[in-house]
């Protein structure tokens, strides 16, 4: 299912694939792409039983809105909500990657029943904000107060996405792609990591890095583990960011799906 729902002045682009034999598994993307670049996980989840499902989040895909600007993260959790409501099922099953790890694991913890487990691969806990030129932080302070919606470029290596070169090629040549992050944004992916990794969550999570990626600091995922009060797994793969579009990435995702099974 593909369709467009309108949600407080938004037009929210919601997808769905498959039948939930044994439950659904919402998807919350990173920055600057969409739930359109998740189709080959989806094929092994919508095989195996699963039903996907997920939305284009606000200022991406095709949800209207500012390109790379998100009003706030409890704003999105409201549209996650709605969206969750269109297709209801007692099993729900959370996966999130990049900055999508990040918001993914925020929803989880304002809406802990709602999830039977979640998948977190490359998620954003940590930010290194001496790796950024003083002035951009200082800059960004001052524009938050009077220009939120701002826009500066993400600064991803699109290099450093993938080692499928196929892959990287797709996402650049991919019209819905965009390389923008607004100033609100920024700064809510400073305060909103914080957050996360204070707020104890009893759910069983599959944690999924690699030590070699070079857009998302490592620790991240080695801090999210160590805060995770309930059953949790990590897992290092020799790749680079995307571990799903890795030409090795069919072992990531048949560590989803033996998670997700047992």
């Amino acid at each position: 299912m593909d369709k467009f729902f309108d949600f407080e002045g938004y037009k929210i682009y919601y997808h769905s694939n498959g039948e939930a034999k044994k439950g659904k598994v919402f998807i919350v993307h990173g920055i600057g792409e969409h739930i359109g670049r998740y189709k080959r996980i989806e094929s092994f989840l919508v095989n195996d039983g699963f039903m996907v499902e997920g939305v284009d989040l606000i200022g991406h895909g095709k949800t209207s809105g500012k390109r790379g600007d998100i009003p706030s993260f409890d704003f999105l959790f409201k549209v996650f909500d709605e969206a969750i409501k269109i297709q209801p099922n007692e099993n729900v099953h959370l996966l999130g990657h990049s900055l999508g790890g990040l918001i993914g694991v925020r929803y989880l913890e304002e809406r802990e029943k709602l999830f039977k487990k979640a998948v977190i691969s490359s998620g954003i806990f940590y930010f290194d904000q001496s790796s950024l030129p003083k002035i951009l932080l200082s800059l960004s302070k001052i524009l938050l107060k009077i220009y939120p919606s701002f826009t500066l470029s993400n600064r991803i290596d699109v290099n450093e996405l993938s080692r499928n070169e196929e892959e990287v090629k797709k996402y650049v040549e991919d019209p819905l792609v965009h390389t923008k992050i607004s100033v609100r944004l920024f700064n809510q992916i400073i305060t909103e990591s914080q957050k996360a990794l204070k707020n104890p969550v009893n759910v069983p999570i599959l944690i999924l890095y690699s030590k070699l990626d070079k857009i998302v600091a490592p620790v991240s995922s080695e801090l999210l583990y160590e805060s995770w009060i309930g059953e949790k797994t990590i897992k290092d793969y020799p790749m680079k960011h995307e571990l799903f579009n890795d030409p090795e990435g069919d072992v990531v995702i048949k560590d989803i799906l033996e998670f997700l099974n047992k």
